[in-house]
């Protein structure tokens, strides 16, 4: 048994402490998984200049506790606000004053106290034949809606060792309980239809994002965790809610209906596309959705949220493409596209067809540095090499969204460096190994240079410590062949000739040999893929002067060197 919802939110820091004599340091850590199992890891202590000071704490409803800096600093939370801003005065908490003594008494405990290490999956409904000290058992055996509470606590001052021993007792609470048995502990309103709850379920199934053999269960297990964390922030004060004018939120907190849509589409944001209307509608939960789904999720939202900015500029945020889904009223206003376009600048790319041929918003936008929404102007204006070499002037990476013809153009990119020389740096590869265009650009503004072909620069005398030249004559220094001359017979650097001369011969073709890594990752190997990711990203510089290539190799032996690592 794993709590499914850990996902949604695991905080940054844990704590863990080790005592020895007299001597205890607080330290932070990590929550991981490897392989389906959580791990902790230790970052660092409680900071030097916070030891043996004291952190003044303020509830939400006035309350004033005074706490041990080392005990404090267990929460990443309070460490940070202390760091930034100093312990003169007091520490604001968003919570209730009981649920901050209950806090602070788990704090206390374990500034000289270990946390146990919690095996997951659980192997027992009894957390302390799961890994965790009595104590810590013991502390979580409280009501439903304290253990929320605790819950929310942890997550909100980031202390990950409470919000993970808070969430796997939760996760025993809802072992092997059918979701109408979930939906009956946690009073909530029978008025999910059927059909819907069968929708559900079997799109989750069909999506791969189930966990358990019924996809109903896992709705179920995150729709109470939901509707309590949020009942629970509601109650600490601490509810960040769409309202009515009343002052009550949106969403009925008893609804089951609304609970599982809720859970079901922060599984899967794609369930969006069957939600009921009202579900559809609910600006809280497609914020959720829009983050999910990198901004594709807004084409999903009622029409009065397509129709909304705040909405439209959280879903732009993610990927300009989104702004496509605005409402047409949005898509044809002139400053709110401009805000679009500040957001992200592809978001030109759906605005109404009359502003993506406005060259006067398109400069606009490149004199605030927001050049590269040339990419969604029209066609007409991409192809109009006056006008993009006009935007290029005010914001080079404008170049990069010229028309196709003009990108492969050699008089074109004459002419955009004779401008501005930065522009180098979005030519196409051709052109950064193109004599006459790397002497206009480096002409124009010698800081293009460092966009130019390491040829180009050796022509034009231009030497920076990254050019294989540069390092190739540091070699050959240090091997005893200085410029071409008399070499030292024993050297093999360079070509060797009979006559005992050395001869410069440029290189036609390099193979770099990296490996599979690189597209995939692999775990305890982030040196040696980062390396191999520098040797793959030399073709780019050497061609199309030099045939470059790289070679992936695959797993060798059992599983490589990761197999090694880890046997």
């Amino acid at each position: 048994l794993k709590p499914t919802w850990l996902n949604q939110r695991i905080p940054s820091s844990t704590p863990c402490s080790h005592s020895s004599g007299a001597f205890s340091e607080t330290r932070m850590g990590e929550l991981y998984e490897v392989l389906g199992l959580l791990r902790f890891s230790n970052i660092e202590a409680c900071p030097p200049e916070l030891q043996g000071k004291t952190i003044t704490l303020k509830s939400n409803d006035g309350a004033v506790f005074q706490v041990p800096a080392e005990a404090a600093c267990i929460s990443a939370g309070v460490r940070r606000i202390a760091l930034n801003t100093g312990i003169d005065k007091e520490i604001p908490v968003p919570l209730k004053k009981n649920t901050v003594a209950k806090v602070i008494e788990y704090l206390k405990h374990h500034k000289d106290t270990p946390s146990g290490e919690i095996v997951t999956p659980l192997p027992s409904d009894d957390l302390a034949q799961c890994g965790a000290s009595r104590w810590d058992a013991k502390f979580v055996e409280v009501d439903k809606s304290l253990l929320f509470d605790l819950n929310l606590a942890g997550s909100l001052l980031d202390i990950a060792g409470l919000f993970f021993l808070t969430s796997v007792k939760a996760a025993i609470l809802f072992k092997d309980k059918s979701a109408d048995k979930l939906r009956k502990d946690f009073n909530l309103s029978n008025d999910l239809p059927r059909h819907e709850e069968d929708a559900m379920a079997r799109e989750l199934k069909a999506a791969g994002k189930a966990v358990q053999e019924d996809p109903s269960a896992d709705i179920a297990a995150l729709a109470v965790t939901l509707q309590a964390s949020a009942v629970a922030a509601e109650k600490q004060g601490c509810l960040e809610a769409t309202r009515t004018e009343a002052g009550t939120p949106v969403i009925d907190p008893k609804s089951w209906r609304h609970a599982t849509w809720r859970a079901a589409v922060l599984m899967d944001w794609k369930q969006l596309a069957i939600a009921p209307v009202e579900v559809q509608a609910d600006k809280d939960l497609m914020f959720g959705a829009l983050m999910a789904s990198q901004g594709a999720a807004l084409q999903y939202a009622a029409p009065e949220l397509r129709a909304d900015k705040k909405v439209v500029l959280d879903a732009t945020k993610y990927s300009g493409l989104a702004f496509g889904e605005a409402a047409p009223e949005l898509r044809s206003d002139r400053d709110f596209v401009q805000e679009a376009i500040a957001t992200h600048p592809a978001a030109l790319t759906g605005a109404s067809e009359s502003l993506r041929s406005d060259k006067g918003l398109i400069m606009e936008a490149a004199r605030k540095g927001y050049g590269a929404c040339l990419e969604g102007a029209t066609k007409n204006v991409q192809r109009d090499s006056d006008f993009v070499i006009e935007v290029a002037t005010v914001d080079p990476q404008a170049v990069k969204y010229a028309s196709e013809e003009l990108l492969n153009d050699r008089q074109f990119a004459l002419k955009v460096v004779a401008k501005s020389g930065r522009a180098l740096q979005h030519l196409p590869s051709k052109f950064k190994a193109d004599r006459d265009v790397v002497t206009a650009a480096v002409g124009e503004n010698v800081a293009a240079a460092v966009f130019a072909h390491t040829s180009r620069r050796e022509d034009l005398g231009i030497e920076l410590p990254w050019d294989g030249q540069a390092q190739l004559k540091s070699i050959a220094a240090s091997a005893g062949i200085a410029e071409e001359g008399i070499a030292d017979p024993t050297a093999r650097i360079g070509a060797w000739q009979p006559d005992g001369y050395s001869r410069t011969i440029k290189a036609q073709k390099t193979i770099q040999f990296t490996a599979m890594s690189t597209m995939m990752g692999n775990m305890g190997q982030a040196n040696y893929t980062g390396s191999n990711f520098n040797l793959e990203m030399l073709q780019r510089y050497q061609r199309p002067e030099i045939d470059a290539t790289a070679l992936m190799w695959g797993a060798v032996g059992n599983i490589g060197m990761r197999w090694k690592a880890f046997a």
